[in-house]
């Protein structure tokens, strides 16, 4: 799914998995704000994964729209598609996030974290694959999933 920042549309990619129909006609309403849409995700339990989020898809991603998905998302993909450094770059960040950094980044951007731990990030894989290039280059293995 494709979401923006309110203020300035800087447009993110989320990943959102295994959503019913009428789910995926509310999202539509609402996915114009990453706010409202996060929001709507969390409530109906919808697990969901920001995609490639250290890739600015439309030119706009700074580093306080990175620091908002800190406080908004529990699960960041690593990105089979994308520049290997920007899997490790966001694999370094998260791995040293702290409550103090995160209660520093929720007063700096006056936003609470969406999650109790929201220091304790989970990573999820995807492709990213549009062309069979990259095909299975990055996956989610889940143990003793159904």
């Amino acid at each position: 799914m494709t979401t923006y920042f309110p203020d300035d549309q800087c447009k993110l990619h989320v990943t959102v998995y295994n959503i019913t129909e009428e789910q995926h006609k509310d999202i539509q309403h609402i996915r114009g704000n990453v706010f409202d849409f996060v929001s709507y995700l969390n409530q109906n339990a919808i697990f969901h994964s920001v995609a490639h989020p250290m890739y600015s898809v439309n030119g706009k991603l700074s580093v306080h729209h990175f620091e908002k998905c800190l406080l908004l998302f529990r699960n960041f993909e690593i990105n089979g598609a994308r520049n290997e450094t920007q899997n490790k770059a966001l694999v370094h960040v998260l791995g040293r996030l702290s409550p103090d950094l995160m209660d520093e980044l929720a007063e700096k951007h006056q936003l609470a974290p969406l999650h109790q731990y929201p220091w304790q990030k989970r990573l999820t894989g995807g492709s990213d694959d549009h062309s069979s290039l990259t095909i299975a280059c990055r996956y989610t293995e889940v143990p003793q999933a159904n």
